[in-house]
């Protein structure tokens, strides 16, 4: 993922795979990394994956209101 020197799409397509084996899937057998339903849509993440910017997020968004107490 070097802007210098870009993956080819059949790379970029091996670690897409690479990545959707390795997270798997959730309790309901949804792919963490869904597959694309044609090359015209992008790579995605499932919407049960959460990161630590996503509850920062929405931390603040609670707080923002109550500013400038908060």
């Amino acid at each position: 993922m070097d802007p210098i020197s870009s993956w080819s799409t059949s790379t970029l397509n091996a670690r897409i795979k690479d990545l959707r084996t390795s997270l798997g899937s959730d309790s309901s057998d949804s792919l963490y990394v869904p597959r694309r339903r044609s090359g015209e849509d992008p790579y995605r993440l499932s919407q049960s994956v959460r990161c630590d910017w996503t509850r920062f997020l929405q931390l603040v968004e609670r707080v923002l209101p109550q500013a400038p107490r908060a």
